[in-house]
């Protein structure tokens, strides 16, 4: 049984734990029940939002809604790794990051492990041709 974890979407622009902590994590819904996946974010409000249920446009403007009224120190996601739903979180923050300042962080789990993988590796994945010159790079 893991912990009760709220929405996103189902919580006001501007929680009282999230202007408390001015850290956010959100997490991929489906990880929310496994074991031991959130030891480590007690300095954090958590979040969960599932892309699959919800689009990613009306995740996005909540998370809008909730930067506009909180100066966020840090938002940070938790996803599976290879999930073409759960990427999207990664990509709409990377795209609140443009217009808002706070520190970002992009979280996979992964063969049973939390792995934070660079701003950059997201930005990346967002354009096919360049993942595909970098995969045709002799090694």
């Amino acid at each position: 049984m893991g912990l009760e974890i709220p929405d996103l979407l189902e919580v006001s622009a501007c929680p009282k734990i999230v202007r408390e902590k001015r850290r956010l994590l959100i997490v991929a819904t489906c990880l929310c029940s496994k074991e031991g996946v959130l030891r480590g974010f007690s300095d954090y409000a958590i979040l969960k939002a599932c892309p699959e249920r919800n689009h990613i446009n009306v995740i996005g403007f909540k998370l809008f809604g909730t930067l506009a009224r909180v100066g966020l120190e840090e938002v940070a996601v938790l996803t599976p790794d290879g999930s073409m739903h759960c990427i999207q979180l990664h990509y709409v923050v990377e795209e609140l990051a443009r217009v808002f300042s706070f520190r970002r962080r992009h979280l996979v789990f992964e063969g049973g492990e939390v792995v934070e993988v660079p701003p950059e590796a997201v930005k990346v994945s967002r354009f096919l041709t360049r993942v595909s010159k970098l995969l045709a790079r002799p090694s």
